[in-house]
């Protein structure tokens, strides 16, 4: 995986004197992408809802780009996620071009395929962003294949 955006925070034990040690606590939340995608300012409400910017550099442009938001991305095939399609989340074309930010909002994170995550401020969602996507524009077929990509791994506080 690519690197992603960790926060760490050094905590003195005994005080600033100097005369405690000092440890890192590496703070939860964050969203790890492939090679070739991006995620930032990403944000999780208490009814499991994410909203999140997504960028790929993966390949040229894509069409028919769909989302799901789950705790395991090794389920059988595209048709176990409940997928949102990018235009219900907010993005308002038909195509991402190579480098464009989409800002997207209102997916929601399942524990599995079928349980929507809730949970109260700061607990934690841990799971996947997954992205769905043809190469070309019309809808999906044999000539036009779908394909998958789990493009980053969420360990998130709800605020």
């Amino acid at each position: 995986m690519a690197a992603g955006l960790l926060y760490f925070i050094f905590t003195p034990s005994k005080g600033l004197s100097g005369k405690g040690t000092t440890t890192l606590n590496v703070l939860s939340s964050y969203c790890v992408t492939e090679p070739g995608y991006y995620c930032g300012s990403y944000n999780l409400t208490s009814s499991g809802m994410i909203s999140f910017t997504f960028v790929q550099n993966s390949t040229s442009a894509i069409y028919n780009v769909r989302f799901a938001c789950n705790s395991t991305a090794g389920a059988s095939g595209p048709s176990a996620f409940n997928w949102v399609s990018a235009q219900s989340l907010g993005y308002s074309q038909s195509s991402m071009q190579k480098g464009q930010l989409a800002m997207l909002s209102g997916l929601q994170c399942y524990n599995s395929s079928t349980q929507p995550f809730g949970g109260p401020t700061g607990a934690l969602y841990a799971g996947f962003l997954l992205v769905n996507y043809t190469l070309s524009s019309g809808p999906p077929s044999s000539a036009n294949p779908q394909y998958d990509a789990a493009f980053a791994a969420l360990s998130i506080h709800v605020k």
